[in-house]
């Protein structure tokens, strides 16, 4: 069975490419025109959302570099506590809806300290796996499509996402 995926997982993307190399033909396109005219399009995509991405990691940083996470954390420790939720779960809760790659190195962290079994890694990585990195996706989405008012989008991404981490922290603390 594994030889099996790797043998049609080798040839995924070669074949995708002859497909449209044979669609393209059939239909007398010229291929290689439209790629470049793609191409162009995507580069000039990435270069209007790179300010965007910019100020996220940049917002990252200062949160982090700053200590305002630490002054969150123990700011919100006594409502974490009513709540049953381990202090170990605040940095991910806190830096999950703002970069995947910052709340992937925390649950990393998090599995060294409490093991990889260990409830506080369990609902780590439920959160990590079933939420958005929603104040990136905004700027990217927004930057990209040259968005100024969002309206509810904010609100409605976070809602969303601390329904999606209380789901997370209640199941791995039950099942």
């Amino acid at each position: 069975m594994n030889t099996v995926i790797q043998t049609v997982s080798g040839g995924f993307i070669p074949g995708v490419i002859s497909i449209i190399l044979i669609y393209g033909l059939m239909k007398k396109e010229d291929v290689y025109s439209h790629f470049i005219k793609g191409s162009t399009e995507g580069l000039m995509t990435a270069v209007e959302i790179i300010p965007y991405i910019l100020a996220i990691f940049i917002a990252i940083d200062i949160f982090k570099s700053s200590g305002a996470l630490l002054f969150l954390q123990n700011l919100l420790e006594p409502f974490f506590d009513f709540l049953g939720i381990p202090p170990e779960l605040f940095p991910m809760i806190a830096m999950k809806p703002v970069s995947g790659s910052g709340s992937l190195a925390i649950l990393e962290k998090l599995i060294e300290e409490c093991g990889p079994d260990s409830y506080e890694a369990r609902a780590g990585c439920v959160m990590l796996g079933s939420s958005e990195t929603i104040f990136y996706t905004l700027a990217v989405y927004f930057g990209a499509t040259a968005v100024k008012k969002g309206r509810y989008t904010l609100f409605a991404g976070m809602a969303a996402y601390v329904s999606g981490a209380a789901a997370a922290v209640i199941l791995c603390k039950y099942i």
